[in-house]
């Protein structure tokens, strides 16, 4: 199996390179301060396409920073989900938090006449940080300093120091999680949209062969029925056949009763037994096979979160 961590991650691959492209390419050309999204850009100006493209690139290459560790770590959703519903979703949080943006610009234009809406994929970010709460369990809780901490806290810290970077980012992360909670609400049903097959296809036509992963390269599995240098249907020389000697009456009666002895086998240990609350966590995400579950967690050694990405790639 591959070893890179964006494997069966095209669409997520795509949006890292997008992201970092468009930050170090806007902060050569000195144009950072205008990408974010304003009620002056849109009403005065009439620039409705900013709608869409403040979504590219971050203005600080700190924000960046934080932006690509959250991005990666939540492209476990596309291996989850597949490709193209994860499509759908970018394409859904993406317009909702920018119409969401709109609307608080426009509540604030009065108090605030100078907030601008940050640019960068921070409805990505913040909407997936809710699927993230809500999907993904919390496992290994360790107390710290009196709180409950498990590898999920990293996260929303990391998430919490993009938000309060600026202003604007704290806007455009407020609205990248009404988008999230928008997403996960049966009323609207906004999970039962994808994004047109013929149109997957073309992107895919067009994109996929630069951002698909290589082929996972297997070593060679020895023969079955192998026995050291000798194969299967291979003859074993004759005075290799009975220890040295050249035919089995010259064996003496010593070596013989060695020859026949069968080495005992070692006792096997007992199986692990995994909990019920692990095996719930992994079916609740739709792997129910608990079969190959067990054999992930014995492989892991119970980490959860790892089973999970393990289960992701296949």
């Amino acid at each position: 199996m591959s070893t890179s961590g964006l494997t069966k991650a095209p669409v997520s691959k795509g949006v890292l390179a997008i992201a970092t492209l468009t930050t170090l390419g806007a902060s050569a050309y000195k144009a950072s301060a205008r990408l974010g999204l304003s009620l002056d850009t849109l009403v005065g100006r009439r620039e409705v396409w900013r709608i869409f493209t403040c979504h590219f690139a971050f203005s600080t290459a700190g924000e960046l920073v934080l932006g690509l560790v959250l991005l990666y770590t939540f492209r476990q959703f596309e291996r989850h989900w597949g490709s193209r519903r994860f499509g759908s979703f970018l394409f859904l949080s993406s317009s909702l938090s920018s119409l969401i943006g709109v609307g608080f610009l426009a509540l604030l234009r009065n108090s605030s006449p100078n907030l601008i809406f940050a640019g960068g994929p921070y409805g990505i970010i913040f909407a997936s940080l809710v699927q993230y709460y809500f999907d993904i369990p919390t496992v290994n809780q360790v107390r710290v300093f009196g709180f409950a901490a498990s590898p999920k806290t990293v996260t929303y810290l990391l998430a919490l120091q993009l938000a309060v970077a600026t202003p604007g980012s704290t806007l455009a992360s407020l609205s990248g999680l009404l988008a999230g909670l928008a997403y996960r609400s049966r009323v609207l049903s906004l999970r039962r949209f994808a994004l047109p097959a013929p149109l997957c296809n073309v992107f895919a036509a067009l994109f996929l062969p630069f951002l698909e992963s290589p082929p996972a390269q297997h070593p060679p599995h020895p023969q079955r029925g192998q026995r050291g240098e000798y194969g299967r249907g291979q003859p074993v020389p004759r005075d290799q056949a009975y220890g040295g000697f050249q035919d089995e009456q010259a064996i003496p009666a010593w070596a013989m009763n060695n020859l026949h002895q069968r080495p005992q086998a070692a006792p096997q240990a007992a199986p692990r037994q995994w909990t019920e609350e692990q095996m719930v966590m992994l079916a609740g995400m739709g792997f129910e096979d608990r079969a190959r579950n067990t054999r992930l967690l014995d492989m892991y050694d119970g980490d959860v979160h790892r089973v999970i990405d393990e289960l992701c790639r296949e």
